[in-house]
C-alpha cells in the first residue's frame, strides 16, 4: 500500500458521520492490545480553547525534558497534523503501514475516521514510547472514541457552551454531563468551567469520588503566551494547573 491508497481509505471512512458509542473502537483496539492503558495520558474536553490548552500542555512537557504525543482535530493541510511526538508529524511510513496492517479489521467493525485515527494515535504513541501523550477530544466526550481511555493522569475540562445541540443535547447542563463523561473514578479533573457548567461537573465528580480543581485566577504578565486574546490568558492558566498537578516545575 501507498501513502495516497492509505490516505484515500480513511477519507473513505466519512469524517463526518458520527456513529456514537465505544463498543466498535474497544473491539478494534483489544486486539491491538490496548495500547492506550499502556501510556500517561491527559484527556482533554470542552467546548472552546481544548486545543490551545493541548498545545499549551504538550510545549510544557516538552520544554520539561518529556517525549509528549499530541492528538488533536481536526487538521489544516495534513492529516498527519492529528498526530505528533514532539511538534513532529506521524511520519509518512507509519502512517501507511497502520492502514495496511489494519484496515481489514477497521472495515469489519465499520470504524468511522476518527475512530481510526484515535486508534491510531494510541498506537503510535506506545510504539514510540511517550513519556506522556495529551489527547483532545473530538465531540462531547462520554460516547467520544477517545474515552476509551480508563484511567489518565488527569481529566481537563475548559470551558462549555452551547456545540453540536443536535447531538449533545440544547442546554449547557446536559452538554456539561456529556463533556463530564470523561472524569473517571477516583482521579483528577481540572476545569475552567463556570456557572451550571461548573456545577454540573462538580455533581458528577462527586458522584465517581473525583478531585475537582479549578485554577486559582493567577495574574499572567509575567509570563510571554504565544496567542492572542484574553481567552487564551484561561487557557493558559488552565494549562498551567495541569502541569503543576504533573510536578512540572514551575521554571518551564
Amino acid at each position: 500500500m501507498k501513502y495516497n491508497e492509505a490516505i484515500e481509505f480513511v477519507n473513505n471512512l466519512e469524517e463526518f458521520r458520527y456513529k456514537f458509542g465505544l463498543e466498535r473502537i474497544k473491539r478494534f483496539l483489544n486486539l491491538l492490545g490496548n495500547p492506550q492503558d499502556k501510556i500517561k495520558i491527559v484527556h482533554v474536553a470542552g467546548t472552546n480553547g481544548k486545543g490551545s490548552v493541548c498545545a499549551y500542555i504538550s510545549t510544557v512537557l516538552q520544554k520539561a525534558g518529556y517525549k509528549v504525543g499530541l492528538y488533536t482535530s481536526p487538521h489544516l493541510l495534513d492529516i498527519r497534523e492529528r498526530l505528533q511526538i514532539n511538534c513532529k508529524k506521524i511520519p509518512k511510513k507509519d502512517f501507511t503501514k497502520f492502514v495496511f496492517d489494519y484496515s481489514p479489521l477497521a472495515t469489519r467493525y465499520s470504524l468511522t475516521y476518527f475512530e481510526l485515527l484515535t486508534a491510531m494515535a494510541f498506537w503510535y504513541f506506545d510504539r514510540e514510547r511517550v513519556d506522556f501523550a495529551v489527547i483532545e477530544v473530538g465531540m462531547g466526550g462520554r460516547l467520544d472514541a477517545t474515552n476509551v481511555i480508563k484511567n489518565p493522569l488527569v481529566s481537563v475540562i475548559t470551558n462549555i457552551s452551547l456545540d453540536h445541540t443536535q447531538y449533545l443535547g440544547n442546554t449547557i447542563s446536559k452538554i456539561a454531563r456529556e463533556k463530564a463523561g470523561i472524569i473517571k473514578s477516583n482521579g483528577f479533573v481540572v476545569t475552567g468551567t463556570s456557572g451550571i457548567a461548573l456545577q454540573t461537573i462538580e455533581k458528577i465528580a462527586k458522584i465517581k469520588k473525583a478531585k475537582v480543581i479549578k485554577p486559582i485566577n493567577r495574574q499572567l504578565q509575567n509570563y510571554k503566551i504565544s496567542m492572542f486574546g484574553a481567552h487564551q490568558k484561561e487557557n493558559a492558566n488552565l494549562s498551567a494547573a495541569v502541569c503543576r498537578l504533573l510536578g512540572i516545575p514551575e521554571k518551564h
